[in-house]
């Protein structure tokens, strides 16, 4: 059954057409009257193509020319470079306010300033394992900035953040396998993956702001997330170009979510 799901997906994606990703968009500054939640949401954002960067460098490892990873990955290092740069100012004076969050903060800006160059040098399998490593560090250090939303008003958009990150987690590590890196316990650690996505959508279908847009957006996300239940399991080999391709799909789904969850909080906020 697994088998005919992953030939089933292989074949939806070419029924469907060529994939066209978003295109490499002109890079802006941040507006100076970026409100909180925003500048919070953009982080989250941040935390995710931490996962979206490796998956690239994997498939320029895997010598695979699917969406131009060598292209995508060096707009993908300047945007995050650019990103992490005004982010740290905004949140400046209020993280300096909690030593230890402006601490975690400073550790990801010192990998980060490690890892941007690893991000663009040939791939080589031991670096991959460090920039799966490091980003992990990243993702936990760029959490800090959340200690300045008050009373959990962010907690939904952090919830799609993991949504978003679970997907992407998965395919890296199957991607990683594929190059020929091994991955301890992987298919412990691949379940533990689906179990917690699970656990996030319950909670995000709970939130009690939902509205029948968001209701569907989850809903959709939950039937894009099936091809992640049997990918890893199965005993045929997904394409990585599917993997890539469908990781993507799900961060479409739930950034649109997000997008809608950080706009309902600014409106019931009074723009905070």
């Amino acid at each position: 059954m697994r088998r005919d799901f992953l030939k089933t997906a292989a074949v939806s994606i070419l029924s469907i057409g060529t994939f066209r990703p978003a295109q490499a968009e002109e890079i802006l500054p941040l507006p100076a009257d970026l409100p909180l939640v925003k500048a919070l949401s953009i982080t989250c954002w941040q935390r995710t193509r931490t996962q979206q960067m490796l998956k690239d460098y994997i498939m320029i490892g895997l010598n695979s020319n699917f969406n131009d990873p060598q292209k995508h990955l060096k707009h993908l290092v300047a945007l995050w470079d650019m990103r992490i740069r005004e982010l740290t100012e905004y949140f400046r004076s209020g993280l300096e306010k909690h030593p230890e969050k402006m601490a975690m903060w400073n550790e990801a800006l010192h990998l980060w300033d490690k890892d941007k160059t690893l991000l663009l040098a040939p791939p080589t399998k031991e670096n991959a394992l460090t920039l799966q490593k490091d980003f992990k560090t990243i993702i936990h250090d760029l959490s800090a900035a959340k200690v300045l939303m008050p009373g959990g008003k962010f907690k939904a958009v952090a919830k799609a953040g993991h949504l978003c990150r679970a997907p992407q987690f998965m395919a890296n590590a199957y991607l990683m396998r594929l190059w020929g890196i091994d991955i301890p316990d992987y298919d412990t650690w691949m379940q533990e993956q689906v179990e917690h996505f699970d656990q996030w959508l319950a909670q995000l279908k709970a939130y009690p702001h939902n509205t029948p847009q968001t209701l569907a957006q989850i809903e959709k996300a939950r039937e894009a997330f099936m091809f992640f239940r049997f990918m890893y399991r199965a005993h045929s080999t997904a394409i990585p170009s599917l993997i890539y391709k469908k990781a993507d799909e799900i961060f479409e789904i739930i950034r649109k979510l997000k997008d809608t969850y950080t706009q309902d909080i600014i409106r019931r906020s009074g723009g905070y």
